[in-house]
């Protein structure tokens, strides 16, 4: 009895937690290059924007050029074979309702080796422009 009870409890609080949230899928363009030689930093900064208008229910969430919080991981190449690269992170962005979508997303892109493996691997470079397909969770 105590189980059968704990399992409609859970339920319960699993259905509503699942009619809150809402996945949303976004197509994000960088804003500026993006190369492993940048600076790293562990601050949101503002690489990205929404490449197009982000419709839910017949209603627009986001608008097109809308600026998203992410944050960059940079590792710089190296001698003896060693390539640079750079990770994404998305984190999310504001609705135009007040609402947040919160991506679980990220994005890697590594340098090339050189032919001669005593020399610097080449650096990685996400050109201004790149477009991503995101994943996030709407939550109202």
């Amino acid at each position: 009895m105590r189980r059968l009870i704990t399992s409609i409890i859970f339920l319960g609080i699993v259905s509503l937690s699942l009619a809150q949230n809402d996945k949303i899928h976004v197509t994000v363009r960088t804003a500026v290059p993006i190369t492993s030689k940048s600076v790293y930093s562990e601050m949101p900064s503002v690489n990205c924007e929404v490449a197009h208008d982000v419709y839910l229910n017949g209603e627009l969430l986001i608008s097109e050029n809308t600026p998203i919080d992410t944050r960059l991981e940079c590792h710089k190449a190296r001698s003896r074979n060693r390539v640079g690269s750079v990770t994404i992170y998305f984190i999310g962005v504001q609705t135009k309702n007040g609402g947040r979508v919160f991506f679980d997303d990220s994005y890697t892109k590594g340098g090339k080796l050189r032919k001669l493996r005593w020399m610097h691997g080449k650096d990685a470079v996400i050109p201004a422009g790149t477009m991503i397909n995101v994943t996030g969770t709407y939550e109202h």
